[in-house]
């Protein structure tokens, strides 16, 4: 058997004869929704027939014609069949499935995202086996790719979020919270806060002038171009965590803040479990994690939402900021490419970071209003905070769920809070109430017994708030 062209293709078209019927078999499953059955029937399905045609009528050619030159149209219908994009697409739906789903939760984020966009959307929440939470979209950029490259087009502009999380803490609600930032993540792209935040930032020349980054290059470094191109790649990331972080603050508050505490707990806890010390890493895409966890403070103070809290909560948070910013900061120290042709590195030092670093402080004031303007009266109010402790210690301390306030149905971010206000406080009350929270498995099972409580509450004040409306 040699390898030639003929026999290539001969295997991507088997390749997707078997491929299509994998997606036929995903169609009939009880989940996906009637919108993911419509996505494989009317447009995946569609896909992969336009690129086994374009395969099938250049192998006739072959057939006929060994010299033949493969045309520009199937060489680009390869390269989206080999880059995997639409076998990830159709693992994404069978993966979103009721089992691992976090229904309670992305009801909650489902009625948000109608009520502040208008965009017809479906969320995709995929569980990984990373410690990880994470944004995309996935449909609309490989719809203009298809347009672009084969001439395959679509009327459909329904918008497919891919929300990932880790599959270990499906059911865990105390890191639920971060899915509000993710969600962030998705209001950003659809409205470009962040672009322009960063267009602002880059028209004051001072500023501009004052970045001269740690070059490694052949190129001029004083070359504006240059000094853009770095401050979109790793300002304009800085920019966009900072606006899910405030995104996630103004709508949970707290209970947001307390769920990156424990996400830190899992993705740094390993520095100080091996080696007796916790980092803040500076890196392109992320602030490190002190600077993210000050912001999300001094928000919650200007929101009041912390003065409302008791001693004991605002002390988890107190001294959680005063370890993290304790803690030794790590600098790559190294260079990183920026080019493709290798003429252009950056060098990720101190002095680098720390005018970034600047930089970015002076973002947050415009990232603060611009959110608090954009979710309105959905940013979380003092109010809510009180109602939270209210259902703590009213309901969740004996071991009721907390899904009705004052014969009304109990908003989301109360509940959420009201988890964590629970969690952090009440313990030894539950377990006068819980027998089976005792021996080994006495955190397990307390954190099982709460999450249930907050999963059913959930559950019912949403069924609830329908009924009263």
């Amino acid at each position: 058997m040699l390898t030639s062209e003929l026999s290539y293709l001969n295997g991507l078209i088997n390749d997707l004869y078997d491929f299509e019927e994998e997606l036929k078999r995903l169609s009939l499953k009880v989940y996906p929704s009637p919108v993911l059955k419509q996505f494989i029937t009317k447009e995946l399905i569609p896909i992969v027939l336009n690129i086994r045609d374009i395969f099938i009528k250049d192998k006739a050619k072959l057939d006929e014609d060994p010299h033949y030159n493969i045309s520009a149209k199937t060489k680009a219908a390869e390269i989206i069949w080999s880059s995997g994009y639409l076998q990830h697409f159709a693992w994404a739906i069978s993966e979103s499935n009721i089992k691992s789903y976090p229904l309670e939760i992305m009801s909650f984020f489902k009625d948000l995202i109608h009520e502040l966009d208008t965009s017809n959307f479906e969320i995709l929440a995929v569980p990984s086996h990373e410690i990880n939470f994470s944004f995309s979209e996935v449909w609309l950029p490989l719809k203009d790719y298809l347009e672009k490259n084969i001439g395959l087009k679509s009327n459909n502009e329904t918008l497919l979020i891919k929300l990932t999380f880790p599959h270990t803490h499906r059911h865990n609600l105390f890191l639920s919270c971060i899915y509000a930032h993710e969600i962030g993540h998705y209001f950003d792209r659809r409205n470009d806060f962040w672009g322009d935040i960063f267009t602002k930032v880059i028209k004051d020349r001072f500023i501009l002038k004052k970045f001269k980054p740690i070059l490694r290059t052949s190129s001029d470094v004083d070359n504006d171009a240059i000094r853009i191109v770095i401050l979109q790649k790793v300002l304009g990331s800085w920019i966009r965590e900072a606006i899910a972080d405030c995104f996630a603050v103004c709508l949970l508050g707290p209970a947001y803040v307390y769920s990156t505490m424990e996400f830190n707990i899992f993705s740094s806890g390993r520095q100080q479990f091996h080696n007796n010390l916790l980092m803040n890493i500076y890196s392109l895409t992320h602030p490190p994690n002190h600077l993210r966890n000050n912001f999300q403070v001094k928000l919650l103070k200007e929101l009041g939402l912390f003065r409302v809290l008791n001693n004991r909560l605002k002390n988890e948070i107190t001294e959680y900021n005063d370890q993290i910013n304790k803690s030794a900061s790590y600098y790559r120290d190294s260079e990183t490419r920026l080019d493709l042709d290798d003429t252009l590195y950056l060098v990720e030092n101190k002095e680098f970071y720390d005018v970034i670093e600047e930089l970015w402080k002076s973002t947050l004031t415009p990232i603060k209003s611009r959110v608090k303007s954009f979710l309105k009266n959905n940013v979380m109010t003092p109010k809510q905070v009180e109602e939270a402790l209210r259902l703590a210690e009213e309901r969740i301390k004996l071991a009721v769920p907390p899904n009705e306030y004052e014969g009304k149905a109990a908003s989301v971010p109360a509940i959420l809070n009201a988890g964590w206000f629970a969690r952090l406080q009440y313990r030894a009350d539950m377990e006068k109430v819980l027998n089976n929270i005792k021996g080994e498995k006495a955190d397990y099972n307390f954190l099982e017994n709460l999450n249930s409580l907050i999963r059913y509450a959930l559950y019912a004040s949403q069924v609830h708030k329908r009924w009263q409306e």
